[in-house]
C-alpha cells in the first residue's frame, strides 16, 4: 500500500511542476508581451 501511495504522491507532485512551468512560461510571454508593445 506504501508503494501506491508514493506513486500517487510523485505523480501529484509532477503535475504540480507541470503547472508550475506552464504559469511561469505564460507570464513571461505575457510581460515580454506588455514590455515589447
Amino acid at each position: 500500500m506504501n508503494n501506491i501511495q508514493e506513486d500517487v504522491d510523485n505523480t501529484a507532485n509532477t503535475n504540480t511542476d507541470s503547472i508550475k512551468n506552464l504559469l511561469s512560461n505564460f507570464c513571461m510571454k505575457f510581460f515580454s508581451l506588455k514590455i515589447y508593445n
